[in-house]
């Protein structure tokens, strides 16, 4: 489901949107498809935030009945526009005693440099 809600957060922040429905489709083995969706009072941007509300849809749908599945999707809709991370105004970011950013768009930020490329991670950098 990760995978997933990565996959159509890039989407969405390449159109330079920000989504407030996250919509779970599931199909049983039997064919059967059933779908829950949320509107979220925030639009939300981050991969993490499509995914924390996917796997919340995805628990209620399981809940109601448990049976195999083949086919798991997540989808977004009722878009509004999002941050432009290359016309941002760094003046108003905050910088907290730490030395972290503490800003709005910050962790947008991180998702759309990981989209572009700007940020590589490997795990002997850690």
């Amino acid at each position: 489901m990760m995978k997933l809600s990565v996959s159509v957060g890039r989407t969405m922040r390449r159109s330079v949107l920000r989504a407030r429905t996250i919509t779970v489709k599931l199909r049983d083995g039997d064919f059967t498809t059933r779908s829950r969706g949320r509107t979220v009072p925030e639009a939300v941007e981050t991969d993490a935030a499509v995914f924390a509300v996917a796997r919340e849809l995805l628990g209620e749908l399981r809940s109601r009945l448990h049976t195999p599945s083949r086919l798991l999707g997540v989808g977004l809709t009722n878009f509004v526009a999002g941050i432009d991370p290359l016309n941002w105004d760094c003046s108003k970011m905050e910088i907290e005693s730490k030395g972290s950013v503490n800003a709005p768009w910050a962790r947008p930020w991180t998702d759309s440099a990981t989209d572009s490329g700007m940020v590589q991670w490997s795990p002997e950098e850690s």
